[in-house]
């Protein structure tokens, strides 16, 4: 799993960064959605989370090109997502679509907490708690209903 910046920093914020851990073993971000997320807001960078560099020059191009259309953070997870072949974490609408567009598969909070559910890691009623939570910590986020799709 890739992730950007904006769901690391809604969880981080409410106190369910943790969630992703249940799912995932190991979590990969580029250097720019480090920065956003840990280094320029004082966060510890929990040890579960690496911190991969673009290097490949076909990833370096496709970050470039995916700049024109979202923010850096977003460019580089899809860019990464891409080149390692996993699925990214994007909440935003505009670059789900463009990571969808770019074959990458995505994941949405929704879909982590619907995951959850399905494997009895997290009651529906804490799942749509979490919603919640990343709501009144002045993020969108449509209320979760278990059994929605």
């Amino acid at each position: 799993m890739i992730s950007d910046a904006s769901p690391l920093i809604s969880l981080s914020d409410t106190g369910h960064l943790d969630l992703l851990h249940t799912i995932y073993e190991t979590v990969y971000i580029p250097e720019e959605v480090f920065d956003e997320v840990f280094r320029n807001r004082g966060r510890v960078k929990p040890s579960w989370i690496k911190v991969v560099s673009l290097t490949k020059p076909e990833t370096l191009a496709r970050f470039a090109q995916l700049l024109k259309d979202v923010d850096k953070g977003e460019a580089a997870a899809i860019a990464l997502a891409a080149e390692m072949e996993l699925p990214v974490y994007i909440d935003d609408e505009a670059a789900y679509l463009i990571a969808k567009a770019a074959g990458v598969t995505v994941v949405r909070t929704h879909d982590l907490l619907r995951t959850l559910c399905d494997s009895r890691k997290l009651r529906p009623a804490k799942a749509k708690q979490v919603t919640v939570d990343i709501q009144l910590s002045g993020s969108y986020m449509e209320i979760f209903e278990y059994g929605d799709s």
